[in-house]
């Protein structure tokens, strides 16, 4: 077995089932989230901080670039590639650092392209979280706008299609799980549409923020090589060029505040997400909904009747493991021994976990709601055998025609009891109301 799991990738061997069984649902994560995606962004990160040195000192700590230098530098980052990535890591071997393993890679680039001159300049001043709280907020500011966005917008429109569809279908509420007043199934998808659009808002308009101000937040290096120049103010245009928030006070690492505000925002979505998993799970077992299933799919390995709604169960499973993992991690990267401990670095390189179960719900939630055939008459049939929820009309009409012991009165018929439609309209007519208010109550229908 050892020399199967040492020479063989087959994904039927992956631990996690996220690089496992789901890997086709989000293999586009690690264009992101992979180590492979976090060395890029670093190499990035150095090479557009070695120019923005030269633009903003206009020559004085780092020479000025030609336009075809910036270029080539620049493709260092642009072509990095998998045999790139191997040599870092084979640096970091060495170093066991994987940030220094970065800074000798890129050494070599730049003697490759004849650029020696720049190798003295390379991660000038930095510590190593100047670059990775970088790569970090780039790649969640990516991955939001790029996958994550786009997938919610896919789920929205599936949803707004069926409230659409069904924004007149009469349906039986309930509260406290006890038949209430009838409500409509496009008004209660609508709910959820408007809760997943605000999430959804604040997460595409989130700014998301950066730091490089050195070993412990003071420039102290800068401004003992370089005390002529103003690097507060090179740090803030840097950041901002690298469409970022610029965070102007700091220890060695960017304090997680406002990290955590969206990943807070993000496990406030999850958990509406389980609560419309759950309730569309609950209409699917009171039959309201149906599901449409392959001749060859099977519900259960004993019960050949069984159609399951497996895609709302894995969807809230994954949401909750999300969910946990959110608040972990926000609070945990609030907190960091005194100018910085290294105990935050793990939690980081699981944000590509984290949102990997993010994304197979919500593949989950729409490949769910595409099976979804909605049982009209099941509905009606559901209303007309509890008709006893028309009780609160009852009593509001006779209330607003001024009778005081309205509630009293219609309790007393009503209470504890299922009840036909045509058994409310025999309560109607027994009541000792006036005849235009008893007509009022006969004429009511829980479906209209």
């Amino acid at each position: 077995m050892g020399k199967i799991l040492s020479e063989n990738r087959h994904f039927g061997l992956a631990i996690s089932p996220v690089d496992g069984r789901y890997r086709r649902i989000v293999e586009e994560l690690a264009e992101f989230f992979s180590e492979y995606a976090l060395m890029r962004l670093r190499v990035y990160i150095e090479l557009e901080y070695l120019i923005h040195l030269s633009e903003f000192t206009k020559g004085k700590v780092v020479r000025r670039l030609s336009d075809s230098e910036k270029d080539r530098i620049r493709s260092i980052a642009r072509n990095f590639s998998l045999k790139d990535f191997d040599r870092v890591k084979a640096l970091e071997a060495e170093t066991r650092h994987d940030v220094k393993a970065v800074e000798y890679f890129l050494r070599e680039k730049l003697a490759e392209n004849m650029l020696s001159d720049l190798i003295p300049m390379i991660h000038f001043g930095l510590t190593s979280e100047d670059v990775n709280n970088l790569a970090y907020s780039i790649a969640i500011r990516d991955f939001t706008r790029k996958l994550f966005i786009p997938s919610i917008n896919r789920l929205l429109k599936q949803l707004s299609k069926l409230a659409r569809e069904h924004k007149a279908t009469p349906m039986l509420a309930r509260t406290h799980g006890q038949p209430a007043s009838p409500t409509t199934l496009g008004k209660e998808l609508a709910v959820f549409i408007y809760r997943i659009f605000r999430y959804k808002e604040k997460l595409e308009t989130a700014e998301l923020p950066g730091k490089l101000s050195g070993s412990v937040g003071n420039f102290n290096s800068f401004t003992a090589a370089y005390p002529e120049v103003n690097w507060l103010e090179f740090s803030k245009s840097f950041i901002e060029k690298l469409g970022l928030k610029y965070y102007p006070i700091t220890t060695q690492i960017l304090p997680h505040d406002e990290i955590s505000d969206i990943l807070c925002l993000y496990r406030g979505l999850c958990n509406v997400l389980i609560d419309l998993c759950r309730d569309l799970w609950l209409y699917c077992s009171y039959g309201y909904l149906e599901l449409q299933t392959g001749r060859k799919t099977v519900g259960s390995s004993v019960m050949p009747h069984k159609v399951n709604p497996i895609e709302f169960e894995n969807a809230e499973g994954n949401l909750q493991i999300a969910s946990e993992l959110l608040s972990f991690a926000s609070a945990k990267l609030q907190i960091s021994r005194l100018q910085r401990d290294l105990s935050d670095s793990t939690v980081k390189r699981n944000y590509g976990v984290i949102f990997a179960h993010i994304m197979i719900a919500i593949y989950n939630i729409i490949k769910g709601l595409s099976k979804i055939r909605v049982n009209v008459e099941r509905m009606e049939q559901d209303l007309m055998e509890n008709s006893q929820v028309l009780s609160e009309a009852y009593q509001t009409i006779l209330r607003s025609r001024g009778y005081g012991e309205a509630y009293e009165i219609v309790a007393e018929k009503v209470k504890g009891r299922k009840l036909s439609l045509e058994e409310m309209r025999e309560i109607a007519r027994s009541l000792n109301v006036d005849d235009e208010t008893r007509k009022m109550l006969i004429d009511l229908d829980p479906r209209k």
